[in-house]
């Protein structure tokens, strides 16, 4: 998969996420990472993205992969290492 499709993907996801959980989110700015089997990308909440207010940001979550697949694999704030997404 290309970066282009990965996040194209990636910002579908963001979309839907943003709607479930009722907070306005953002790709976190040059973070994204080619992985052996996909890509990685991160997210926070709109506001700290924007602003850098420790105050507005998110806990919890980790990366989400977009397996090379097409499948998309949400990381908790367990998962340091991408690259162990892909074994799920």
């Amino acid at each position: 998969m290309d970066a282009d499709t990965a996040n194209k993907a990636f910002l579908a996801f963001l979309a839907r996420k943003a709607s479930q959980i009722g907070e306005p989110l953002a790709e976190v700015p040059h973070a994204s990472q080619r992985l052996s089997g996909g890509w990685a990308f991160y997210y926070q909440s709109k506001t700290f993205v924007e602003t850098g207010d420790a105050m507005t940001r998110l806990v919890g979550h980790g990366p989400v992969v977009i397996r090379d697949d097409g499948r998309i694999i949400e990381g908790g704030s367990s998962h340091h290492d991408p690259e162990t997404l892909l074994l799920r």
